[in-house]
Protein backbone atom coordinates (compact mmCIF):
# COMPACT_ATOMS: atom_id res chain seq x y z
CA UNK A 1 0.00 0.00 0.00
CA UNK A 2 1.33 3.33 -1.09
CA UNK A 3 1.99 6.26 1.64
CA UNK A 4 -0.51 8.53 -0.12
CA UNK A 5 -3.69 6.80 0.62
CA UNK A 6 -5.61 7.58 3.82
CA UNK A 7 -6.57 4.18 5.77
CA UNK A 8 -10.52 4.77 5.69
CA UNK A 9 -10.46 5.50 1.49
CA UNK A 10 -11.25 3.00 -0.91
CA UNK A 11 -9.44 2.80 -3.90
CA UNK A 12 -11.00 4.51 -6.81
CA UNK A 13 -12.02 1.18 -8.94
CA UNK A 14 -13.98 -0.20 -6.14
CA UNK A 15 -15.95 2.74 -4.83
CA UNK A 16 -19.83 2.10 -5.26
CA UNK A 17 -21.37 3.97 -8.27
CA UNK A 18 -25.05 4.34 -8.63
CA UNK A 19 -26.66 1.73 -11.28
CA UNK A 20 -28.85 4.52 -12.75
CA UNK A 21 -25.69 7.03 -13.86
CA UNK A 22 -23.24 6.20 -15.78
CA UNK A 23 -19.74 6.91 -15.63
CA UNK A 24 -19.13 8.96 -18.86
CA UNK A 25 -22.33 10.92 -18.57
CA UNK A 26 -23.11 13.21 -15.94
CA UNK A 27 -26.40 13.22 -14.27
CA UNK A 28 -28.67 16.18 -15.32
CA UNK A 29 -31.47 16.02 -13.72
CA UNK A 30 -32.16 14.42 -10.50
CA UNK A 31 -34.25 11.10 -10.49
CA UNK A 32 -38.33 11.24 -9.94
CA UNK A 33 -39.21 10.53 -6.20
CA UNK A 34 -41.10 7.48 -5.19
CA UNK A 35 -44.29 9.44 -4.95
CA UNK A 36 -43.69 10.74 -8.38
CA UNK A 37 -43.14 7.88 -10.16
CA UNK A 38 -45.93 5.61 -8.61
CA UNK A 39 -48.38 8.78 -9.91
CA UNK A 40 -47.00 8.34 -13.16
CA UNK A 41 -47.62 4.86 -12.99
CA UNK A 42 -50.55 4.27 -11.38
CA UNK A 43 -52.45 7.43 -13.02
CA UNK A 44 -53.36 6.55 -16.92
CA UNK A 45 -54.44 9.05 -19.04
CA UNK A 46 -58.08 9.72 -19.35
CA UNK A 47 -59.20 10.28 -22.83
CA UNK A 48 -61.25 14.00 -23.39
CA UNK A 49 -64.64 12.22 -24.38
CA UNK A 50 -64.77 10.60 -20.44
CA UNK A 51 -64.63 14.30 -19.11
CA UNK A 52 -66.87 15.81 -21.40
CA UNK A 53 -69.50 12.72 -21.05
CA UNK A 54 -69.36 13.02 -17.41
CA UNK A 55 -69.37 16.99 -17.13
CA UNK A 56 -72.00 17.01 -19.80
CA UNK A 57 -74.32 14.42 -17.48
CA UNK A 58 -73.87 16.44 -14.64
CA UNK A 59 -75.08 20.18 -16.71
CA UNK A 60 -78.00 18.08 -18.35
CA UNK A 61 -79.40 17.38 -14.63
CA UNK A 62 -79.13 20.19 -13.35
CA UNK A 63 -80.80 21.51 -16.38
CA UNK A 64 -83.72 19.27 -15.80
CA UNK A 65 -84.29 19.77 -12.25
CA UNK A 66 -84.24 23.17 -12.87
CA UNK A 67 -86.89 22.57 -15.75
CA UNK A 68 -89.16 20.17 -14.00
CA UNK A 69 -89.20 22.41 -10.62
CA UNK A 70 -90.48 25.17 -12.92
CA UNK A 71 -92.85 23.08 -15.00
CA UNK A 72 -94.29 21.00 -11.85
CA UNK A 73 -94.42 23.96 -9.11
CA UNK A 74 -96.78 21.21 -6.84
CA UNK A 75 -94.19 18.53 -6.78
CA UNK A 76 -91.94 18.92 -4.05
CA UNK A 77 -88.63 19.25 -4.38
CA UNK A 78 -87.00 16.30 -2.86
CA UNK A 79 -89.54 14.11 -5.39
CA UNK A 80 -87.57 15.79 -8.46
CA UNK A 81 -84.31 15.74 -7.13
CA UNK A 82 -84.66 12.14 -5.94
CA UNK A 83 -85.45 10.77 -9.47
CA UNK A 84 -82.70 13.22 -11.03
CA UNK A 85 -79.98 11.71 -9.55
CA UNK A 86 -81.45 7.92 -9.53
CA UNK A 87 -81.41 8.63 -13.42
CA UNK A 88 -77.81 10.68 -13.09
CA UNK A 89 -76.84 7.26 -10.72
CA UNK A 90 -77.64 5.13 -13.67
CA UNK A 91 -76.27 7.12 -16.47
CA UNK A 92 -72.97 7.12 -14.88
CA UNK A 93 -73.19 3.65 -14.22
CA UNK A 94 -73.53 2.81 -17.81
CA UNK A 95 -70.76 5.05 -18.53
CA UNK A 96 -68.38 3.39 -16.46
CA UNK A 97 -69.46 -0.07 -17.91
CA UNK A 98 -69.34 0.83 -21.23
CA UNK A 99 -66.09 2.76 -20.98
CA UNK A 100 -64.20 0.49 -18.21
Amino acid sequence: MSKNKKKGQLPQESQPQDPGVQADQPASAPPPTVSEAAAQAAAPAVPRTYFFLFWGLIIAAVALAWSLEAAMPNVPEYVIERWIMAGLAAALAILLYVFK
